[in-house]
């Protein structure tokens, strides 16, 4: 369960980062809008070592979930990847065409951590 809550805190931070971003109507009300960056940057950091001990809880029983880690890993690097390249590109070189790269990335990477989610679900149903 401890890898579902990982998967979970890592999606809803990513969405919520995407969707503050995306709509300056939703923050234009938000007083206090650096304390919101803060959490959401420890949901993510805490997201990750969250996942990292959920994995080691599953270690036992992994081989089972091999091939969708294997999956999920390369998603969440390729997503990675090609988010970074897009907004780096974007605000350091004239090549703006790779800024479309960033949003693919971003589905990725959001795909990602819903799969790293819903794998933590099925190996506790599986094992509870």
């Amino acid at each position: 369960m401890i890898l579902f809550f990982g998967g979970a805190l890592g999606l809803v931070s990513l969405v919520l980062v995407a969707f503050l971003h995306h709509n300056s109507a939703a923050i234009d009300p938000i007083e206090n809008f650096n304390a919101i960056k803060i959490a959401v940057n420890y949901a993510q950091i805490n997201a990750v070592l969250i996942s990292v001990l959920g994995l080691f809880i599953l270690w036992p029983r992994l081989k089972a979930a091999k091939r969708l880690l294997y999956w999920i890993s390369v998603l969440l690097a390729l997503g990675t990847f090609l988010f970074c390249l897009g907004v780096l590109a974007s605000n350091f070189s004239h090549m703006h065409i790779l800024s479309a790269f960033a949003p693919v990335g971003g589905v990725f990477m959001i795909f990602s951590w819903f799969l790293l989610m819903i794998l933590g679900l099925l190996s506790f149903r599986k094992h509870s």
